[in-house]
């Protein structure tokens, strides 16, 4: 009898309060959650033969320590899958991290790792937005593969403007040398996963590898919720 109160309270609930789809912003349906059931299977993820992935890859070609990049979605313009980063990023929807992190990890072989380590925010950009996303999505990642996340090992220590609307050489000249390792005793001969939101030319990702790879980290897994479509 309860269970059926509840579900008739949820029905009205959505009814009054319409919950949405925060990809394709349809009403959500039942058990539905932040996303509907089509959007979950539908939304595009990125193939490893495509352009976008290639070049990318390419980027880090001369750091042997990096062995593997695997990117959950295409991230494209006015698309369902910048709806959701966005959602993530600029809307308080933080929800969205965790889920997009177990839903990479459901859909994927566990990578072996050590720590799963989320590209840092400035301290006072993550006070501003209440939360660093790139963690949010390792959290995902962290419950379901069972593998632990350490996000105050890598830091940043010095406060940039956001990368939107720069050249790539403005991209690389913005981030470089703003990251160190807290404690390079735990980074030292270890591998780790290294975990951002959307991945454009990667400069930001070269800076952390760099940092990484200074204070003795010997095998770097990159994973980010999108890449952006070429």
């Amino acid at each position: 009898m309860l269970k059926f109160l509840q579900a008739y309270w949820n029905d009205f609930l959505d009814l009054v309060f319409p919950r949405i789809c925060e990809a394709c912003e349809k009403p959500l349906q039942g058990q539905e959650s932040l996303l509907c059931t089509r959007c979950r299977i539908e939304i595009p993820r990125l193939a490893s033969d495509s352009i976008g992935y290639e070049a990318t890859i390419k980027r880090f070609a001369s750091y042997p320590e990096v062995i593997s990049l695997n990117s959950f979605l295409v991230f494209s313009q006015k698309s369902a899958v910048q709806r959701l980063i966005y959602g993530l990023k600029y809307h308080n929807k933080k929800e969205l991290g965790p889920l997009l992190g177990r839903m990479f990890a459901q859909e994927n072989t566990p990578v072996h790792a050590d720590l799963i380590l989320p590209v840092p925010l400035h301290p006072k950009r993550e006070k501003e937005r209440g939360y660093n996303q790139s963690k949010m999505f390792a959290e995902g990642l962290a419950e379901i593969w069972d593998i632990p996340l350490e996000d105050k090992l890598l830091v940043r220590t010095r406060h940039t403007r956001s990368q939107t609307g720069k050249s790539k050489q403005e991209r690389v000249e913005n981030v470089s040398g703003i990251f160190e390792v807290a404690d390079p005793e735990k980074i030292k001969d270890k591998a780790v996963i290294l975990t951002d939101d959307v991945i454009t030319t990667g400069a930001t990702l070269e800076s952390c590898i760099v940092t990484l790879v200074a204070a003795g980290c010997q095998r770097i897994h990159i994973i980010t919720i999108a890449a952006a479509h070429h």
